[in-house]
């Protein structure tokens, strides 16, 4: 169920985790400094900032767009296309202050089984 509701765990974080073991390779083979006891020295704050900043922006956008539609959140329908471009549903006024994350069918609504759960935004 995870995978299903969450987006980032079905396609993105995966593509995001190899381009930041790249970037790591990458930074190893240039920096090879020890320290006194003779270990590799680890790379500093900003060295991870930099790695994570190069491995997210190689990430392609469609891949993170994709996710949310085989994460069943979007339908591919409602995609246009075009990077930047804000997707929203086909009713403006619409109310998501009272949006349930889950489908109460799955929790047994009605049959006591479960409890409706909503959000609070």
């Amino acid at each position: 169920m995870t995978g299903k509701w969450q987006p980032l765990d079905v396609m993105v974080n995966r593509v995001f985790k190899s381009f930041y073991k790249a970037e790591y390779h990458k930074w190893r083979l240039d920096n090879n400094a020890q320290t006194k006891g003779g270990y590799l020295k680890k790379p500093g704050r900003q060295d991870f900032i930099n790695m994570v900043s190069a491995a997210w922006e190689a990430v392609d956008f469609d891949t993170v767009r994709n996710s949310f539609v085989k994460a069943e959140i979007i339908d591919r329908n409602q995609i246009s296309g075009e990077i930047g471009e804000e997707v929203v549903g086909d009713d403006e006024n619409q109310d998501f202050s009272e949006m349930s994350f889950f489908a109460e069918e799955e929790f047994g609504e009605g049959s006591g089984d479960g409890e409706k759960m909503e959000s609070d935004l």
